[in-house]
């Protein structure tokens, strides 16, 4: 993600004469209400980065389940390692990892826009606006965590609410949807 962040983050310089010739794409980014184009395809291009995060958030959270359902799981949980503990720790790696995963894309996305237009004050601002979708992709770890506890055959539904915050983040101008 660092490195494909690192591409949004150059290409984005020229995010507004890319889309002079596709008036529907500029039309897109203007309704996404970030100000200037290149900014609202730098929102776009952290949100891509969060979206795939919450990917990884649901994918390692529902791995507890194929460890269990493999009766991996069963070699630690039948020593003095209680559920709970076990299950924090998945969770923990989950919540280091997105918290990680979204430092490196969003530095990547500011130093790659910071080399082409020369303003290291870059790398600060998209750092802050990955750290913002940190908590939200934290919910979605959450939501698919309390699925496996409470209803684990109906775990993978997880992923359908990944599906609705793609759908909503990348549509939200279109279906005029509430902020």
């Amino acid at each position: 993600l660092a490195l494909l962040g690192c591409f949004y983050g150059i290409v984005a310089d020229q995010a507004e004469s890319m889309f002079e010739d596709n008036p529907e794409m500029a039309d897109y980014m203007a309704m996404l209400g970030s100000g200037s184009i290149t900014d609202s395809f730098l929102a776009t291009s952290v949100l891509m980065m969060a979206l795939i995060t919450a990917g990884y958030a649901v994918a390692a959270v529902l791995r507890m389940r194929t460890e269990e359902v493999a009766s991996r799981a069963d070699v630690i949980l039948t020593t003095p390692t209680s559920r709970s503990r076990w299950m924090t720790g998945h969770l923990l790696v989950v919540g280091g990892g997105a918290t990680i995963v979204m430092s490196a894309a969003g530095a990547a996305i500011g130093a790659g826009f910071a080399s082409v237009t020369g303003d290291v004050g870059q790398i600060p601002r998209m750092l802050a606006a990955a750290w913002v979708t940190v908590p939200a992709i934290l919910v979605v770890a959450g939501i698919a965590a309390a699925l496996y506890g409470l209803l684990p055959k109906w775990s993978i539904a997880a992923w359908s609410l990944v599906v609705f915050v793609a759908v909503a983040g990348l549509l939200q101008g279109v279906l005029d949807l509430p902020q």
